[in-house]
């Protein structure tokens, strides 16, 4: 049975950005924000670099374009997203000193929860699906659809599928927990009150999520949703974890709907 931490989600005292004698800048909304912007920022220009670099590599080997699968801008994603979140990770870390690894987690909501939060939380990523699904949109997206290559990637068969799957389940609830209810909301919380924070954090959310699903409207207020519902969970639970759970079983929902 794992058992939960006794600590507060983050460090809410009014001097909390001066507390840290870290390497790098104190972590607060400033620091918070700023990584949440290198993220992003690194992950679309590593996924850029990548493309052109296959694109060099097809050209020098076959000297043309080849056609390219929908799971290749999947597979590219994933990759940037990794060595992104990795970053931020290490950016994050470095805004806390050496001996303050304790505090690091309290803050980023780095500890264990019972099993009874993670089977609530697994029910409420479970309920979103079946939100989506039933209620707000159509999942798969019809094929005559205009998505972007990460969600058409989801409705073809075979490699394109697969390394969507792979990005979905694997990769963003991991990535995107940490970087939004782990960094965002832990520095805007040091900073800011506990109710600006906790609105914030999934509206953010949301809005970067926009340029996928302008043409499917709907999608943004299921995006919101997920976005509450995991900030509930960490901060009912004072851990990250139930909220990469919350996001990871909803996307696991879509994923086994795709390939039934």
């Amino acid at each position: 049975m794992l058992s939960v931490e006794s600590s507060p989600a983050a460090d809410t005292s009014a001097n909390g950005e001066a507390r840290s004698t870290g390497v790098g800048p104190a972590f607060g909304a400033k620091r918070a924000i700023w990584i949440v912007f290198v993220f992003i920022v690194r992950t679309l220009c590593l996924a850029a670099a990548l493309g052109t670099a296959l694109q060099l590599f097809e050209l020098v080997r076959f000297q043309k374009l080849q056609p390219r699968a929908l799971g290749t801008s999947a597979a590219l994603g994933s990759v940037a997203m990794l060595v992104a979140g990795a970053y931020a990770y290490r950016m994050t870390r470095r805004s806390f000193a050496v001996e303050a690894s304790d505090e690091f987690k309290r803050t980023l909501g780095l500890c264990a929860v019972t099993w009874r939060t993670i089977a609530l939380a697994v029910l409420a990523g479970v309920a979103l699906c079946m939100l989506n699904v039933f209620c707000l949109m159509h999942f798969p997206p019809p094929p005559a659809e205009k998505f972007t290559a990460l969600v058409a990637a989801s409705a073809e068969a075979g490699w394109p599928r697969c390394w969507w799957t792979f990005y979905v389940v694997c990769v963003t609830p991991v990535t995107e927990e940490f970087v939004f209810r782990g960094v965002l909301f832990a520095g805007l919380l040091r900073s800011t009150s506990l109710a600006f924070a906790a609105c914030m954090t999934p509206l953010v959310f949301m809005l970067l999520h926009v340029w996928g699903l302008t043409i499917y409207p709907p999608a943004l207020a299921l995006i919101l949703l997920l976005g509450a519902a995991a900030q509930l969970a960490r901060i009912l639970s004072a851990s990250l974890l139930p909220s990469i759970v919350v996001h990871l079983s909803y996307n696991l929902g879509c994923a086994i709907l795709v390939h039934a």
